[in-house]
């Protein structure tokens, strides 16, 4: 198990090239991958987006690269309609000062703007391979930070699911109690109305039949349960579980939620509500998990 925070970091050189990557990954509920890339490094994202997503399944992801270079691969020119531009400008204003126009190159060739810097076509080989090798160890690094906390998270998970357990278990004797209570006192009700047609007796027994039903909270404890194992069983999973735990947690969320409105006596009450809370911090862990 995982968690999807976590953070990378990873240089790797390939002859004059040495690149720089690092990963940062926060909670989110689907894979969203975020470049952040040299301009000549930009058409090597869909080989880096590839490579991520078949480690990683959920959270956002932050790719930042830095490339350094003994020397530049790129060529430096003369941007002609720049140069003319700021030539034409600078001897209009000498013109309106009743200054000497510019005539002598070197002038021209000071002028700010004038020079360029031309990139290299496509992404240089020695510098991909740097990013790549960076890549690797980066994720490497990811990976076990996410491993890490993905263990602390199970052992917190682990713990809230022995309370809430508990608390569970503790409603179940209880449910008997309620029932045999509940039925106690809809019969003292009935045998009140006194002597009633055998019509009548009939219809009121069944209504205290199925207003019992009503009140009986032995399902939502049933189900509680069940679906505490099932979460235990996820977390012993290896492959990513945080759709299934939240899914879980929602569920075992509407069964405490309908023994709070059912329950007919305080202690049941105070037992749903404990679970109700306990869920929602298993949620909030939940949310954390790949």
């Amino acid at each position: 198990m995982k968690s999807m925070t976590g953070f990378g970091r990873a240089s790797a050189s390939c002859g004059p090239c040495t690149a720089q990557l690092e990963l940062s990954t926060v909670n989110r509920k689907t894979l969203d991958i975020q470049f952040s890339l040299p301009s000549g490094l930009s058409p090597m994202e869909a080989e880096l987006g590839t490579a991520l997503r078949a480690c990683l399944h959920r959270g956002r992801v932050q790719v930042r690269v830095r490339l350094e270079e003994a020397e530049s691969g790129a060529s430096v020119q003369i941007d002609e309609d720049r140069a003319l531009e700021v030539l034409q400008e600078a001897n209009a204003f000498a013109e309106k000062a009743g200054l000497q126009p510019l005539t002598d190159i070197h002038d021209v060739l000071k002028l700010p703007g004038v020079w360029k810097e031309v990139a290299p076509e496509g992404v240089d080989s020695e510098a991909a391979e740097a990013v790549r090798s960076a890549l690797t160890e980066a994720l490497q690094n990811l990976l076990r930070m996410r491993e890490r906390e993905g263990g602390e998270l199970k052992a917190r998970l682990g713990e809230l699911l022995d309370r809430l357990q508990e608390t569970v278990g503790r409603v179940r004797p209880l449910v008997t109690e309620a029932r045999d209570e509940q039925e106690g006192r809809l019969r003292e009700r009935v045998e009140q109305l006194g002597d009633v047609g055998p019509e009548m007796q009939t219809r009121l027994y069944q209504e205290v039949i199925l207003f019992a039903e009503k009140s009986d909270v032995q399902e939502e404890v049933d189900r509680l349960e069940a679906h505490i194992s099932q979460v235990r069983e996820k977390l012993e999973e290896t492959e990513p579980v945080g759709r299934g735990l939240d899914f879980l947690c929602q569920e075992m969320a509407r069964e405490c939620n309908t023994l709070s409105v059912k329950a007919s006596r305080t202690d049941i009450n105070q037992c749903a509500l404990l679970g109700k809370e306990l869920v929602e911090q298993l949620r909030e862990q939940v949310q954390n998990i790949e």
